[in-house]
């Protein structure tokens, strides 16, 4: 047996092919999200963006101070539960979610928008699953305590 989660595929391959998927479908045909307002687009695009690069960074900065490796494919020695991981069990994965979002109404396409779902259904599925049965398995209680007081997402 592994030491290490089953998941599907690396979480940031999974985030670029449904950003690949949402600009091919919106190159056949465009599915607007918002009928105008460009700077209004952009400023929320800027900010959504920012917010997941803030979100990312915390995510891999508390898994480097801890001596975590961020793959899914590595074995994980220890639980981290300080941090924006007291918030949220899967920082990092918000902050792919967020790029998502942002790329969306960015480009002003709904078909992102319908991305940003499949990419949410991907990683629960796919890999945060994965990576819960893996960490119950290994960590006992003590993870099932930390899962019980920390949502998955937000």
């Amino acid at each position: 047996m592994r030491d290490r989660a089953a998941v599907i595929a690396p979480p940031p391959l999974l985030t670029l092919l449904c950003i690949a998927a949402g600009f091919i479908a919106a190159h056949f045909k465009h599915f607007p999200i918002f009928p105008a307002f460009a700077s209004a687009r952009i400023a929320v695009f800027i900010a959504l963006f920012l917010l997941a690069a803030i979100v990312i960074f915390l995510g891999l900065w508390q898994l480097v101070a801890h001596k975590e490796h961020p793959s899914p494919y590595k074995p994980t020695s220890a639980i981290v539960s300080s941090g924006i991981y007291r918030v949220t069990r899967n920082p990092i994965y918000v902050g792919f979610l967020l790029v998502v979002l942002a790329t969306a109404v960015a480009a002003n396409s709904a078909w992102l928008l319908l991305s940003f779902v499949m990419l949410f259904v991907l990683l629960d599925f796919g890999v945060v699953r994965a990576e819960e049965l893996y960490l119950s398995g290994k960590f006992g209680a003590e993870y099932d305590a930390y899962r019980s007081r920390v949502r998955r997402w937000i």
